[in-house]
């Protein structure tokens, strides 16, 4: 009850207060005034603190503005906004903008524009949606602000924009000639990672922003897409973008150094996470060049930037060959994955890897499988594929446990924990199977090394 008689009195004094100054009352209120006693008088903090703002500003606004926001409350009331949470952050977005973003008149009054059209074409709930995140956006400049996740915008320059939907024209009349036109199956065959990527339609009141920096910034990062631009919507927290970089400097990887370069992308601004299906990779001194793949960043719990475990990439096909293993000796061809500064051989494709170590007139060994890991001067996989070769002969396992120290040339093979580890080695100079829990060799000496 003390709600409607709050709403009631808003729009009383408001109105009462012009009527006032029309007959010359000795006791009147201006307009401004009674936006504030009627939030004053809620007891709420927020509100009152609303209503003070809101007065002290009323002086700034233009008289084409000041006209909007008393058009904008007449509708509002026939609409029966409430007075919280509606009314609240519909005059604190106006504070805000004032006060903390320091917003242009040009720019405030593209906003009240959004704004009625909001409040003629949207339900009071999502208006309020509207209020709230232009609220949110002018205070802290931000497409997200909650206490463990902020995601602030930078180096930007933006506009607000109403996007009406799509109009359906009735069917056309059936007994006319239409012309027949083929239909575009160019990309019917290509691979899913390679279709034409589908944003989502935007509706509603929108931020459009021709250049921007997102910075996520939480408890565990402070990551940044910089140089990108897209479209912001307003009520549903989308952003529907296009191009940009994302850098690994959060894993302690060099900036300039390792990137990744987004082609078009959308995503859902109240979680601290990011996906593209499409993109290139740049990682200097590991890739022969720009690497087609898709990336994915979630801020999550870590100690330090060793252990971070985004960003993430994972390369479409398998068939690349990573620089700098230590020795031209050593050949890889593989898919080639990050999570954070760990590489490995993932790809979309899931085809397996292959690492090759070459003698000086044969081949010493090779290992196949669909997940290597590279850890400084070592290479390992859970389960692999091995061939180790004795001039034209060879002993072969389906599946074991590999891991090459190609710094100090020392092969480990043991059983891993697939129904493959009762698999027999198969050699082809004896002609036998034989069974061995582990095989060390030690590449240089040719012998079995002993872990210290």
């Amino acid at each position: 009850m003390k709600k409607v008689l709050a709403y009631l009195s808003l729009f009383t004094l408001a109105a009462g207060s012009a009527l006032a100054q029309g007959v010359g009352s000795s006791y009147k209120y201006s307009f401004q005034d009674s936006i504030r006693i009627v939030l004053e008088n809620t007891k709420n903090i927020d509100a009152g603190t609303v209503g003070v703002g809101f007065s002290e500003v009323w002086i700034s606004l233009g008289p084409d503005q000041q006209r909007t926001i008393r058009v904008h409350l007449k509708t509002m009331k026939k609409k029966l906004y409430k007075l919280r949470p509606q009314l609240v952050n519909y005059f604190g977005a106006i504070v805000d903008a004032i006060n903390l973003e320091k917003t242009d008149p040009a720019r405030l009054s593209k906003y009240l524009f959004v704004a009625g059209k909001v409040i003629d074409k949207e339900s009071p709930a999502k208006a309020n949606e509207f209020f709230k995140q232009s609220r949110d956006f002018f205070e802290a400049h931000a497409l997200n602000n909650t206490k463990f996740y902020r995601l602030r915008v930078v180096d930007d320059d933006y506009r607000f924009d109403y996007i009406d939907p799509p109009v359906y024209t009735t069917l056309p009349d059936t007994t006319q000639t239409i012309a027949y036109v083929e239909p575009d199956t160019s990309s019917y065959n290509l691979p899913s990672y390679l279709q034409p990527i589908q944003q989502p339609e935007l509706t509603g009141p929108v931020l459009r922003f021709d250049r921007l920096t997102l910075n996520f910034a939480t408890p565990y990062d402070s990551t940044f897409l910089r140089n990108t631009k897209g479209i912001f919507s307003l009520r549903d927290k989308i952003f529907v973008g296009e191009g940009g970089r994302f850098d690994w400097s959060s894993t302690g990887l060099g900036g300039d150094s390792v990137y990744y370069e987004f082609s078009k992308f959308h995503f859902k601004t109240a979680s601290a996470s990011l996906k593209a299906g499409q993109g290139k990779l740049t990682y200097v001194g590991r890739l022969p060049g720009v690497v087609q793949g898709v990336f994915e960043f979630k801020s999550v719990n870590h100690k330090d930037e060793m252990s971070a475990g985004y960003p993430r990439f994972v390369s479409y096909k398998s068939d690349i060959a990573v620089l700098g293993l230590g020795t031209d000796k050593m050949r890889y061809r593989g898919g080639f994955g990050l999570q954070g500064s760990r590489m490995n051989s993932a790809s979309v494709t899931g085809e397996p890897a292959l690492i090759e170590l070459l003698g000086e007139t044969d081949k010493k060994f090779t290992a196949q499988s669909k997940f290597f890991e590279f850890h400084d001067s070592i290479v390992s996989s859970q389960r692999a594929r091995v061939v180790i070769y004795q001039g034209a002969d060879s002993i072969f396992h389906p599946a074991m446990y590999f891991s090459y120290d190609f710094g100090k040339g020392k092969v480990s093979l043991s059983k891993e924990k697939s129904s493959l580890r009762k698999a027999p080695f198969s050699s082809s100079f004896f002609s036998v199977d034989f069974n061995a829990d582990q095989i060390r060799w030690a590449l240089p000496e040719d012998s079995e090394w002993v872990p210290q």
